[in-house]
């Protein structure tokens, strides 16, 4: 699935989907005994067993599907593919038919549905807002990739997202210093506070939740103070980890 993400083979991923999930349950329901008893040696053969139909695993399984829809979203509009999520629909409906897990979160991506609850919903609405966008203003920039880092942060594809968003914000910083500085508040003090943070090569958390704060200022885009010490201590707490090391 990771693979199938990454390459943004929407084909690959509906012909993976319902085993990855199968997968997952199987490992989920076999808990401890699976650990303990496991022989990389000589592992169990035989077919996974379909997955269960009852509520708690369906809404369980729709919460995992969701979560590989919106990564999949996400690495496509960060590399610019817009039409990466239509082909998703298409190949899920080709191969699963009109019902699979996840396609609630998949429709988000592609029509609007109301103001967002929760957050699968509002990075849904992003990803269908910035489809064919040829130009993020700096104060959407900043709040695609908050938005877009929480959501990876909690992901199961969290190890592919967050270079991928940091990369991504890198670029779109350099613009916004390059290019569109008279949209910055205080550019005079607003872009050396930026160029310190991009001094970092390290396309890592640390780097996203430092670049966040930092954009956070200089687009005047208000950023509340639990959220601001939740980032400061993802940056300072990596920064920190790594001279450890």
């Amino acid at each position: 699935m990771t693979r199938d993400v990454e390459r943004q083979d929407a084909a690959g991923l509906a012909d993976h989907l319902v085993g990855f999930l199968e997968g997952l349950a199987f490992t989920k329901a076999g808990g401890e005994a699976l650990r303990t008893s496991w022989d990389v040696f000589s592992p169990p053969r035989g077919e996974l067993p379909a997955l269960p139909q009852d509520e708690t695993t369906l809404a369980w399984a729709d919460t995992v599907a969701s979560d590989c829809i919106l990564a999949f979203g996400m690495l496509a509009a960060l590399s610019g593919h817009g039409d990466a999520i239509t082909a998703l629909e298409k190949a899920l409906l080709s191969k699963l038919g009109s019902r699979y897990a996840g396609k609630a979160t998949l429709e988000k991506c592609l029509t609007d549905s109301g103001a967002p609850i929760e957050l699968d919903e509002a990075v849904a609405g992003l990803l269908r807002e910035i489809k064919g966008r040829a130009h993020i203003e700096p104060q959407d920039v900043w709040g695609i990739g908050l938005r877009f880092f929480e959501k990876a942060r909690q992901s199961n594809f969290k190890k592919l997202l967050v270079p991928k968003i940091a990369g991504w914000l890198r670029a779109a910083t350099q613009r916004i210093i390059d290019e569109e500085s008279f949209r910055l508040t205080r550019p005079r003090q607003a872009i050396p506070e930026l160029e310190a943070v991009l001094a970092n090569k390290q396309d890592d958390e640390a780097f996203v939740a430092a670049l966040l704060i930092t954009l956070s200022d200089a687009v005047g885009s208000a950023l509340g103070s639990t959220y601001r010490s939740e980032l400061k201590h993802i940056a300072d707490g990596n920064s920190a980890a790594k001279e450890s090391n």
